[in-house]
Parts: structure tokens; C-alpha cells; sequence
């Protein structure tokens, strides 16, 4: 990336790097992340954030075909990460993978009700994007991440 950038002269982010950047400025070292892909692919993304220094605490995947996912209700999607939230009292963020969740409307409730701020996502794409831009335009609803830009 810092190649990239020397050569283009412009910023280069992921979503790796989005997400990553998302943790730390919440200042959440220890979290649990979500995904929509079961097995083993979980440990390498637990893996990525761990070699940026952060503590994945768990990376649960739903047991669901990938292209079911979008019909799962946001609801079902909150209690399944809420039941997974009561094994670690001591993480300090959840983090849902993935844009193709149907989940924006259950961040402030995650975030209410587990005590974390919730890294998702769409809303860390439109933070980072804003960062990168210079840009401070906050937007409530979608947990304190975007709504504390600035």
C-alpha cells in the first residue's frame, strides 16, 4: 500500500485497513467479530487483525450458505451476536465482516445493549472515505463511529 501510494501519490486503503483503522480509533483493542462465512476462512481474518496488533478475542461465523445471508432478518443477526457478546464481558468492540449484511438498523441497538461500539462494514467504508477527503459530516443512526467524525 505504501508503494501504491509513493507511486500514485494518492491515499490506498481496504477494507482491511478501513476496519483495522475503524478499531483503533474507537480505541478497541479487544474485540469479537462476526462473519457470514462459516469454517475456517474466520481464523484468517482473526489472523489479519492480529498481525495489526489487535486482539481478537473470537471470529464467529454464521452457519449459513453465502447466498442466503441477505435473507436473514437483522433481528436473527442481533441475537446471534448478542448470546455470542455474554462469553466475553471483557471485549471492547464488535466487528461485523462484510457489506453484504442487512444489519444497519440493529448497530445503535448492538452497541446499546452489549455496552461496545460496533465496527460494521458500510458505515467504516463512509468514515474512512470521509478521513482520507478531509471531510467532517456526521451521521446519526449508524453507531458512534459516524456519528462522532470530527
Amino acid at each position: 500500500i505504501r508503494e501504491w501510494e509513493s507511486t500514485y501519490k494518492v491515499p490506498v486503503f481496504t477494507s482491511g485497513t478501513t476496519h483495522v483503522a475503524a478499531l483503533k480509533e474507537l480505541k478497541a483493542k479487544r474485540f469479537v467479530g462476526f462473519s457470514y462465512f462459516p469454517g475456517e476462512i474466520n481464523k484468517i481474518y482473526a489472523q489479519y487483525f492480529r498481525d495489526a496488533g489487535l486482539d481478537v478475542l473470537d471470529m464467529v461465523g454464521l452457519d449459513a450458505p453465502f447466498e442466503k445471508v441477505q435473507e436473514y432478518s437483522s433481528h436473527l443477526i442481533y441475537s446471534w451476536i448478542r448470546n455470542h457478546m455474554r462469553k466475553h464481558p471483557d471485549a471492547q468492540a464488535i466487528y461485523m465482516l462484510g457489506p453484504a449484511w442487512r444489519t444497519l438498523d440493529i448497530i445503535e441497538m448492538l452497541e446499546r445493549d452489549c455496552r461496545v461500539p460496533v465496527v460494521h462494514a458500510v458505515p467504516s467504508q463512509c468514515w474512512d472515505i470521509q478521513r482520507h477527503l478531509g471531510i467532517s459530516q456526521p451521521v446519526q443512526g449508524f453507531g458512534r463511529l459516524l456519528a462522532n467524525i470530527g
